[in-house]
C-alpha cells in the first residue's frame, strides 16, 4: 500500500481531496511549518502540541517502548487493528488516556495526553490505509 501524503485529506462526508482540489487550499506541510515556527500564527499552539506527539512517538516512549524498529504503519498498534479489523483498540487508549490524565499532574498529563493523541493519529492512518471498513466487515472479524 502507498504512503499518504500529507496534504491528502479525508472530509467529514468520507470524500478524498488531494493537493489542490480546491483553488483556495494553501499547502497543508508549508502553513504547519509556518505555524511551529511563527508565535502569532492563529494554529501555533495546536501544531506545537501535535510536534510534541510526534516527538514522543518518533524519538521518545513511543519508540522506546513501541517501535522495535518498525515503521509507524507496521507497528503493533495497526498490525493488531488490522488483524482484528478495527480500530477500537487505538480509541479504546485514546479514552483511557484521556481519563487516566485528570488524576496526573504536569509534565505526566502532557505526556498522557501526547499518547491520546498518537493512538487517535493512529487510528486516523490505519482508516485512510484501509479505506475503513463496512459494518459487514467489521460484524464479520468480531465473530
Amino acid at each position: 500500500m502507498s504512503e499518504l501524503d500529507i496534504r491528502t485529506v479525508v472530509t467529514p462526508d468520507d470524500s478524498v481531496t488531494a493537493p489542490g482540489d480546491t483553488a483556495s487550499r494553501t499547502d497543508v506541510g508549508d502553513d504547519f511549518g509556518q505555524a511551529l515556527r511563527d508565535a502569532e500564527h492563529p494554529y501555533h499552539a495546536l501544531a506545537s502540541a501535535l510536534l510534541l506527539a510526534y516527538e514522543q512517538a518518533a524519538f521518545g516512549k513511543g519508540k522506546e517502548r513501541h517501535a522495535n524498529d518498525l515503521p509507524f504503519t507496521e507497528q503493533r498498534m495497526q498490525t493488531i487493528c488490522r488483524d482484528l479489523r478495527s480500530t477500537h483498540g487505538m480509541t479504546y487508549q485514546v479514552a483511557k488516556k484521556a481519563v487516566e490524565c485528570e488524576r496526573m499532574e504536569r509534565p505526566a498529563k502532557v505526556r498522557e495526553l501526547c499518547g491520546a493523541i498518537v493512538y487517535a493519529a493512529g487510528a486516523i492512518v490505519f482508516e485512510q490505509r484501509t479505506g475503513g471498513l463496512s459494518r459487514e466487515q467489521r460484524t464479520h472479524a468480531r465473530a
